[in-house]
């Protein structure tokens, strides 16, 4: 029986293999379609991301000039400042050398080498008496003129003088060094 189906309908075989070709060939279109769409969906993406990245680099290189400007209407005229401060410097500098070099080569000469016996020279030292008179005196003597000159200022105000005379001998009980603490 299959034969003769196959005989009373030749072109049905050729039918379904056209038909299923056209079905394919549709599928194939529709899907180059919805990937060319995407595609093109994905492309629209990336530009818009590319120009909000390229509007993100923009505003940020802005900021980056204003900044730089910012910096460098500080530095330049510090730069400046520093530049005559160096010069200044480098000239004093020259300066000082220049009079240490006047100062030892001439007003401090030193002896020169001559072949002769030196002279001696005569120096005139300060006597043992008048070093001594420039010697302070001793701690507690200071310690008990001080005392006393509080005390006599105390007896004028009319003032109890046994606060300080207190003090005074507990000072005086306590040894310790000069300009040391108590407490």
């Amino acid at each position: 029986m299959g034969r003769l189906l196959t005989l009373m309908f030749p072109f049905k075989a050729e039918f379904t293999s056209l038909s299923y070709s056209r079905s394919g060939m549709e599928a194939n279109q529709l899907l180059r379609a919805e990937l060319s769409s995407t595609a093109t969906n994905a492309l629209q993406d990336v530009d818009v991301a590319n120009k909000g990245l390229i509007s993100s680099i923009d505003g940020l290189l802005k900021l980056d000039h204003d900044a730089h400007g910012n910096i460098d209407s500080l530095i330049i005229p510090c730069r400046g400042e520093l530049r005559e401060l160096r010069s200044g410097h480098h000239h004093e500098t020259l300066e000082i050398t220049e009079n240490a070099e006047k100062c030892l080569e001439e007003e401090y000469l030193v002896d020169e080498p001559s072949c002769s016996t030196p002279r001696r020279r005569v120096i005139n030292l300060p006597s043992v008496k008048s070093i001594e008179e420039l010697r302070a005196p001793a701690f507690e003597e200071l310690l008990k003129s001080f005392w006393e000159a509080k005390s006599d200022s105390k007896q004028v105000n009319g003032d109890n003088i046994k606060h300080f005379s207190g003090a005074h001998e507990f000072q005086s009980q306590t040894p310790r060094l000069p300009l040391t603490t108590i407490n």
